[in-house]
């Protein structure tokens, strides 16, 4: 059984600090769990397989896999215009969840921009 690892680039918020409250095992195995971690803009979650204590909310601005080609990822003062209105649609998605939320106040959290790996 091989691992397969993807890189991500992501703009949006760092909830790891509220991991274990959000990822209960109901909502693991709901239909909301699906449609939050398969959208456009969606939680990333980690590995279960690796047990990553991170939890992220935003949108994946550079994907990658191990073994595929990358390309570098360059940011001009017209992306930060672009910045700002996917952050204006992370918050609007995360309005659309905000009962799965309730225990972080996103008005306190910084915008990100966060890389990590992630394992399957």
């Amino acid at each position: 059984m091989s691992i397969d690892k993807t890189v991500y680039t992501v703009l949006g918020y760092d909830i790891s600090e509220w991991r274990e409250q959000i990822l209960t095992d109901d909502f693991r195995w709901s239909d909301l769990y699906e449609e939050i971690t398969n959208g456009e803009i969606r939680l990333f979650t980690g590995s279960e397989c690796r047990e990553d204590d991170f939890l992220y909310f935003g949108y994946p601005l550079f994907e990658s896999e191990e073994n595929g080609e990358t390309s570098p990822i360059t940011l001009d003062f017209d992306s930060v215009k672009e910045i700002d209105e996917i952050q204006k649609r992370v918050n609007a998605e995360w309005s659309k969840y905000i009962e799965t939320f309730a225990v972080v106040d996103r008005l306190l959290l910084p915008f990100k921009i966060i890389c990590f790996e992630e394992y399957s």
